[in-house]
């Protein structure tokens, strides 16, 4: 009895031994990326990514808790523009977002704060007009995990599930921006 509980012992300590191990050489950076393209101007895209007043009409995480506070500081659009919000779900939890830079359709870059994150996180925005009337646009993150080995793994969850996130949010994006412009573009004919 006495052999086994050595085995067993010993078993636990070379997962715990490999998993430390493991975690060392894990990246502390990640960066991912999901692009689509919508049929509008890029004017049209970047002024609806430009301000946080419209982030909830077409926001991946705009509906999983809808007892979740928002504010905005800052101007309504652009540099400075800050979105804040706090939430008891932990899928939402509490943070910020804020315009860095915005490059009129071009390129907008957003610093993110989480609570509890040790590290820094940024979203990028790329417009890219294809051809009149037609725009590819990417959102991007890069994240630089300052935490530890723990930490590094749950990085490895959370970066295909901020994939999943962009995709449905870009979809929501386009779904959103295509069905504005086509009214624009209905009542500026009927003018």
């Amino acid at each position: 009895m006495n052999s086994l509980i050595q085995k067993i012992g010993i078993g636990v300590a070379a997962v715990i031994l490999l998993f430390l191990v493991v975690g060392i050489f894990l990246p502390t950076k990640h960066h991912v990326e999901r692009s689509i393209t919508i049929n509008t101007p890029a004017s049209v895209v970047f002024k609806e990514v430009n301000s946080y007043k419209s982030f909830d009409n077409w926001s991946p995480w705009a509906n999983i808790d809808p007892n979740g506070k928002i504010r905005f500081e800052g101007p309504t659009s652009g540099v400075g523009s800050t979105m804040i919000w706090s939430s008891k779900n932990p899928k939402v939890g509490n943070g910020s977002q804020k315009i860095v830079v915005s490059e009129p359709n071009k390129h907008i870059l957003v610093d993110l704060k989480f609570d509890g994150f040790k590290g820094k996180i940024t979203a990028g925005w790329k417009f890219e007009e294809k051809k009149a009337g037609e725009t590819l646009v990417t959102w991007s993150n890069d994240s630089h995990n300052k935490g530890g080995i723990f930490s590094k793994y749950m990085d490895l969850i959370i970066s295909p599930q901020i994939g999943k996130s962009y995709e449905k949010g870009l979809k929501n994006l386009k779904a959103y921006v295509e069905d504005l412009y086509a009214k624009q573009q209905a009542t500026e004919g009927k003018g």
